[in-house]
């Protein structure tokens, strides 16, 4: 007769690595071997400790039904019960399956059906995007093209993206062309430069807030044009996809930081550009 107990796949890429609810890896144990405890009693004791019990270790093979790689069940008895742990073959990582938990607001709005994050949805969503924002998506490709090329920004440049960030926000528009009409064109060219060269998140945005006129938006707006695989634009909407309700001091490079992370999750495990989650998520968002 078999025992069926769950715990989850200690492979953060797959499936079921994060679910506790839906999909789940189904244990097998012998219940012979492990219902019945083996009990050795000292003596004439009335009552047992715990060194009274055999501590008893087993360690099953198999593979993961989702992601189809080799796992190691350990089941670890006592006298106070047992504990059933998943770790990768080969004893490199142990995920106890008590405190592994959802990493996403994403993910667990996933599991309640709040929001398909398929490939196949963000794709069409994306889609969408580009059908109805052909303007846009022009000057994106157009100045994405140029500043790659020339590794570096120009002062021309960062106005256009002035214009594309806050087309529909007239008002807004003029104050920040005004403020970044103080930066001089060397002053721009060089923060790129460096910014473009560097591996660091936070050191590429807070040098692109050093410029007049430029927040932690209008910053991720530059790093996307240039390196769309790594990069998204910072937006409310795509916030209020992921993590609902946004906070009074929304933009600022913590909070870009911690988006961009959920952004890039998704696009590792589609193998999709960062640019292309976040267009979905924010074309879903207004639609």
């Amino acid at each position: 007769m078999l025992v069926r107990n769950h715990s989850l796949c200690p492979y953060s890429d797959c499936v079921a690595h994060a679910r506790r609810d839906i999909q789940r890896i189904k244990v097998l144990v012998d219940e012979e071997r492990n219902v019945e405890l083996q009990k050795s009693v000292a003596g004439e004791k009335k009552s047992r400790s715990r060194l009274d019990y055999q501590y008893k270790l087993w360690i099953i093979p198999q593979n993961c039904p989702f992601c189809n790689r080799p796992v190691e069940v350990v089941i670890d008895e006592t006298h106070n019960g047992r504990n059933i742990n998943i770790r990768i073959s080969g004893n490199q990582k142990i995920a106890h399956r008590r405190s592994v938990g959802i990493k996403s607001d994403l993910e667990i709005k996933e599991l309640r059906g709040d929001f398909d994050i398929r490939k196949k949805k963000i794709l069409w969503w994306n889609r969408k995007y580009d059908e109805d924002y052909p303007w846009w998506n022009q000057i994106e490709k157009d100045l994405g093209e140029k500043i790659r090329k020339n590794k570096e920004l120009a002062k021309n440049d960062l106005l256009q993206m002035v214009e594309w960030k806050f087309k529909t926000f007239e008002g807004r528009m003029k104050k920040v062309k005004k403020l970044v009409e103080k930066n001089s064109e060397d002053e721009i060219k060089r923060r790129s430069r460096e910014v473009f060269q560097s591996a660091s998140d936070s050191f590429k945005v807070d040098n692109l807030t050093r410029l007049f006129g430029v927040g932690p938006a209008l910053a991720s707006t530059i790093l996307t044009f240039y390196d769309p695989e790594q990069y998204g634009v910072f937006d409310i909407h795509v916030w209020r996809e992921i993590f609902g309700k946004e906070p009074s001091n929304l933009f600022t490079t913590k909070n870009y930081l911690k988006l961009l992370e959920e952004l890039r999750k998704l696009s590792d495990r589609h193998n999709l550009q960062v640019r292309i989650v976040e267009k979905a998520l924010f074309k879903k968002n207004i639609t």
